[in-house]
């Protein structure tokens, strides 16, 4: 406004202002300020400042194809220090993204002859090794960079493109070796570390090797920033697999002890002698690294400071733990991978619940950290210090109590797989495994009856008719008088089920209504027509509970208790059953449920207490 005289000013001004709309995200406004610039008002000499600004909103609105003319525009007349390499950096990579091979070479060749500073020249020559036409001149190259001492931290880097190379050509037994060597070699958590963790993630994932996809996705998430697009995803992915670890890790240890227990004491002490001996190497392995690491820190550094703020929150933001959600969510992963789903009890680590996280191998050759698990082992004193042959000797079952406690953690570890794998990993054939394992296994175990039912319904929804027909024959077999077995032979259950969700509401309105007009022929009438045909309704309980008040009201103190117990023992969980076990509680002591009554003239008095409890304070306010 106060240089309007200024044609070129102005058109300067709009410049900026859309370039600063555009860094705020204000992709519209941004673009809205450009459309209004007229070039013909701006000076030769800022051309270069419009094609700039140009390529710049063009970027960010993903229109990479769209912005190269800018760049080649801006590119020669650019004078600030460091941005001609980064403009021609920018221009190879949107090259190499088109597919234009030839170009994005020529491009990344000319930013080594601008003298780009170290890391631009490194991530420069990390592209042109990629571009290579022959992969072992690439290979070549890269290993080359990684021998070099300025490139030792970056060796995550390094490897993660000799990684993707590989996994380009599709061998991903390659790839894979090369990003464990750049997971390794990692000096930094960084996002170069945090692409090639997930890369490495998404390959054991799609391979299905979950256990091996668990340990990338878990330390991926410790490292992005929960505003990544990629975050959602890759935390779900590892919520899921430390839950599968958990348990798949309880089934291979406890067999693994199980085999143990097989073998006589010298071939047991044998094992653990091993154990140790590989134990104190790895130590002393990794008091090696530590202290080399400590070395090349302080030649890097100088003497280093204690950080305090970094010992309150991490990061040398000074935020304590608890404000920090990535610090919060690497603790809690820890926990669950080694502990499993804990309740919040005393005397939790006491406690005899599947709590291990790493892999056991199929051989007797176990490693410290399986066995170091305090669930099934024997009542004798603890040893905790795993230097010593007793620590893993004493988990070893032996009695006939320790067997069974070992199985039963067994059993619940498959249990939850079947789950698992079904709902949470989406892969239906380990689900299937699992669940023929545990059929295998535990032939006589209560629960196999409601997995029996959900393989039923999984395989109706996946249109696998024989497999329906399978699973609905055995609940039939094994499981005659269980309300799954009612409801497999009923060739028109699902119908009446869809119809439930609309008639259910209803129909216990007009059963309480029933109740409440003390017509308790007509409850128990609607409760036995709500067994009889939908007997998996949520609102069951409320049914149930109803149907006892009125068998009170009509049959007397006996059947009174009977009803209250059958609904008890089928829904211990529901809130009317604490309410039942009280009236149980009552009547045990002594108390006597009371016939006859009638519900409408209690619910007449109260409402006449009520208005007469109303009409005295309004009497005493005149």
């Amino acid at each position: 406004r106060h240089y309007a005289y200024d044609h070129d000013m102005v058109a300067q001004c709009q410049l900026w202002s859309a370039r600063a709309y555009a860094e705020m995200g204000w992709q519209y406004e941004a673009e809205d300020v450009l459309s209004k610039v007229q070039e013909e008002h701006l000076a030769r000499k800022h051309a270069s400042l419009y094609a700039a600004v140009s390529a710049d909103i063009l970027l960010k609105a993903e229109r990479h194809k769209e912005a190269i003319p800018f760049i080649k525009i801006a590119l020669p007349d650019e004078k600030r220090h460091g941005y001609q390499p980064r403009f021609q950096y920018v221009l190879g990579q949107l090259y190499n993204q088109q597919g234009d091979k030839k170009a994005a070479r020529a491009a990344y060749a000319k930013v080594l002859k601008l003298q780009p500073d170290s890391e631009m020249d490194f991530n420069t020559r990390l592209q042109l090794a990629q571009l290579e036409a022959a992969p072992t001149t690439a290979v070549n190259l890269l290993t080359k960079m990684a021998k070099q001492d300025k490139n030792k931290h970056r060796l995550d880097q390094i490897y993660g493109t000799l990684g993707d190379i590989f996994l380009s050509r599709g061998d991903t037994v390659k790839a894979l070796e090369y990003y464990a060597m750049g997971i390794e070699g990692s000096t930094k958590n960084g996002m170069n570390k945090a692409a090639v963790l997930i890369t490495a993630g998404d390959i054991y994932y799609e391979q299905r090797d979950y256990v091996n996809a668990s340990p990338c996705y878990k330390e991926a998430t410790q490292i992005l920033p929960a505003q990544h697009d990629d975050y959602k995803r890759i935390q779900r992915r590892s919520e899921t697999l430390d839950q599968l670890v958990v348990e798949y890790s309880t089934v291979q240890l406890q067999d693994s002890l199980q085999r143990l227990s097989a073998l006589s004491e010298a071939e047991q002490l044998k094992i653990v002698e091993k154990i140790i001996a590989d134990l104190i190497k790895a130590e002393e392995e990794e008091a090696e690294k530590a202290a080399l690491a400590a070395r090349e820190a302080e030649l890097d550094n100088g003497p280093r400071s204690v950080n305090t703020s970094n010992m309150l929150g991490g990061g040398g933001s000074g935020e304590w733990y608890f404000y920090n959600p990535q610090l919060m969510r690497s603790g809690q992963q820890t926990f669950r991978t080694q502990w499993g789903n804990r309740t919040l009890e005393d005397n939790w680590r006491r406690l005899s619940k599947a709590a291990t996280s790493t892999y056991i191998p199929e051989s007797d050759d176990l490693s410290t950290d399986s066995l170091n698990t305090d669930a099934g082992a024997s009542a004798q004193p603890v040893e905790t210090d795993n230097h010593k042959p007793e620590f893993y000797l004493q988990q070893i079952p032996k009695t006939e109590a320790d067997f069974r406690r070992s199985n039963e953690q067994i059993a619940n570890a498959l249990y939850n797989m079947v789950y698992i794998y079904r709902d949470e990993v989406e892969d239906q054939a380990l689900s299937d495994e699992a669940f023929e394992d545990f059929c295998r296994r535990f032939p006589n175990e209560p629960r196999l009856k409601d997995l029996y039912y959900m393989q039923y319904l999984t395989a109706l929804k996946d249109n696998r008719m024989a497999d329906a027909q399978h699973y609905k024959a055995e609940i039939m077999r094994l499981f005659p008088e269980s309300q799954e077995a009612y409801i497999v032979s009923q060739p028109d259950y699902f119908d009446r089920l869809r119809k439930m969700s609309v008639e259910q509401d209803s129909l216990y309105e007009y059963t309480y209504y029933a109740y409440r007009n003390s017509d308790y022929t007509q409850v128990k009438t609607n409760k036995q027509y709500v067994e009889d045909n939908y007997p998996l309704t949520p609102l069951m309980p409320r049914f149930l509970f109803l149907n006892a008040i009125s068998v009170a009201k009509t049959d007397g103190q006996d059947a009174f208790v009977q009803e209250l117990r059958d609904m008890v023992t089928r829904y211990p969980d529901n809130e009317l059953a604490a309410m039942a076990k009280d009236m149980l509680a009552l009547m045990g002591q002594g108390a006597e449920s009371q016939t006859g009554g009638e519900m409408a003239s209690l619910q007449a008095r109260r409402e006449a207490e009520q208005a007469a409890e109303l009409a005295e304070q309004d009497t005493t306010i005149s």
